[in-house]
């Protein structure tokens, strides 16, 4: 074998590498916030009021707050023919009644009620589904005349209105599907990249782009899955070299497809035709690989790799304008209000300051190894991989919060970064469960989550 491919970087490395839960001297005791008691009308296993369906975001409407709970779950299928350990990198997708979600031990995606977990339907795929599914949502404007408060007169205003047009599926066997809002397929036949893919497909106009664990980016047409141009990226490898497996999504800026590749390299290519613009090497040393998608934000390029470190380019010239040699990204990162936050490969979440590269805040587990970040209210989510789920607060990253599941069982680990809809935080553990998980509803005490019960900690925000 030439490669050997790891999942979200060195996950997989942690039983060789001698990686194994740490007892952490002088560890802080749990936080206040621990999982409520279910004792509303959404208790988890409660019977769900039939009244509500076709409105599934009327139960999970609202926002964000800890403590979470447990809602429902859902037991991946497992055909038991892979040998590497599990490990569930899928992030869900949840759409009125309905979640979309992938098991990365058998084909297929798999529908589910998103009010009380039970499978709807499955639909074939040729592998395993770990890429996000894509929902392909068609923003028209129109202009509309109402009248002006307090008056006879009218003014003229303009409605935007969002349908929702289907969806896009990608498999770890490179295969990718256009469905339409019933789940039916809209092309003849799903197109085949050659090669696997783990990241969401980006939609740019009307062409679809993709990343590869080929170290290619891929372009095909969003009207009939036809390939258009592809740009792949030559790396050298010995026969014994460790290649991680990530293949993090394309991200498209201006006129610009911009991307990273294994050797640590962050290109740009032309967005019609795959010609190469421009290169900029970011990581370098033995883990180069770049696994985060590129973030433009005010005119700075952030780009991190998996080893370190995370940079901060001049979105025009690339000229480089602030380094955090001390950082990495195992996986995609996470923007929020100017403020990046990214986990490293030493068991890390870091908030690092987009404008300056300022290190806000570090936090971190020893001997532990995180999914990527997810922001969430007021909160950065973040899953052990061989352990739970961890809510931060991200303003000064201090533990507000972790899981237990409520039948106290082992989770397993948490390696994707959460789907969060409102009330709802939805995400796959190693165990093979999907986890529900569901705010309080109604006026809670604590509403630091709600961005106007916080400005005693950031004005304005």
């Amino acid at each position: 074998m030439r490669r050997i491919a790891l999942c979200l970087g060195g996950l997989l490395l942690a039983p060789t590498l001698g990686c194994r839960p740490a007892t952490m001297a002088g560890a802080a005791p749990e936080p206040v916030l621990t999982n409520p008691v279910r004792m509303d009308a959404w208790a988890a296993g409660a019977e769900v009021d039939e009244t509500t369906r076709g409105r599934g975001d009327l139960k999970y409407e609202g926002v964000f707050r800890l403590p979470l709970s447990g809602d429902w779950t859902f037991e991946l299928p497992d055909e038991g023919r892979w040998a590497l350990s599990r490990l569930e990198l899928g992030t869900p997708a949840a759409h009125g009644d309905f979640v979309l979600a992938g098991s990365s031990r058998h084909p297929g995606l798999f529908v589910i009620d998103r009010l009380d977990g039970r499978l709807v339907r499955t639909l074939e795929t040729t592998g395993p589904v770990q890429a996000p599914p894509v929902p392909l949502l068609l923003e028209t404007e129109t202009e509309v005349e109402v009248p002006l408060a307090g008056t006879s007169h009218m003014v003229t205003r303009t409605q935007v209105t969002v349908e929702h047009q289907g969806w896009l599926i990608a498999d770890t066997f490179g295969s990718v599907w256009r469905l339409d809002p019933d789940l039916e397929p809209v092309w003849d036949a799903p197109y085949s990249a050659g090669s696997g893919i783990y990241r969401a497909p980006v939609v740019d106009g009307d062409q679809i782009l993709l990343g590869t664990t080929k170290d290619q980016i891929q372009s095909i047409g969003l009207d009939d899955g036809a390939w258009r141009w592809s740009y792949k990226r030559d790396v050298a490898r010995t026969s014994m070299e460790l290649a991680i497996l990530g293949a993090p999504a394309p991200i498209v800026d201006g006129e610009e497809v911009i991307a990273g590749f294994s050797d640590g390299v962050l290109a740009g290519v032309d967005r019609t035709s795959g010609r190469v613009r421009w290169e900029v090497r970011v990581g370098d040393g033995q883990f180069p690989d770049i696994e985060a998608e590129a973030i433009v934000d005010d005119g700075v390029l952030v780009a991190a790799a998996f080893g370190g470190p995370v940079l901060g380019l001049d979105r025009t010239t690339r000229r480089v304008l602030w380094t955090v040699e001390d950082a990495g990204a195992v996986s995609s990162m996470e923007l929020a209000d100017g403020m990046l936050y990214t986990s490293d490969s030493k068991g890390r979440v870091h908030s690092i300051e987009v404008s300056t590269g300022a290190v806000q805040w570090t936090w971190e587990l020893p001997n532990k190894i995180l999914g990527p970040p997810r922001r969430a209210g007021g909160s950065i989510l973040v899953g052990e991989v061989d352990g739970t789920l961890y809510a931060l607060d991200r303003f000064d990253g201090k533990r507000k919060w972790r899981f237990i599941p409520p039948d106290g069982t082992r989770l397993a680990g948490v390696a994707t970064a959460p789907a969060v809809v409102g009330r709802q935080v939805l995400f796959p553990s190693a165990s093979g469960t999907l986890w529900s998980l569901i705010a309080e509803s109604g006026t809670v005490s604590d509403r630091s989550e709600e961005p106007a019960h916080r400005t005693d900690r950031v004005v304005g925000w």
